[in-house]
């Protein structure tokens, strides 16, 4: 699956680790970039595809600290922080 992702044109944008509970990120060079189509990609299975209208970093936000009523970025917070405890691989 990832070879497919790649051969679209995905690349790997950034890395999520946990410092002290809380999602951190380090952003690439896409970060102040708008209308950006991306996965996440965990141990070779797509689990998420979005379009980012703002720009990269701002999205990226909403998953590190998601409001209250923010469905999808309360569930891929949560998607993320398991994947960086459980120890799985997240390519692209």
């Amino acid at each position: 699956m990832i070879g497919k992702l790649i051969d679209l044109g995905f690349l790997k944008l950034s890395n999520w680790e946990l410092l002290d509970g809380d999602l951190h990120c380090d952003f690439c060079k896409y970060a102040n970039e708008k209308n950006i189509l991306y996965a996440y990609v965990i141990d070779g299975q797509i689990k998420y595809i979005g379009q980012t209208v703002m720009e990269l970093k701002q999205r990226l936000y909403g998953y590190k600290k998601p409001g209250p009523t923010q469905s999808t970025n309360i569930r891929l917070n949560e998607l993320i922080k398991n994947v960086i405890i459980d120890g799985m691989t997240s390519p692209p």
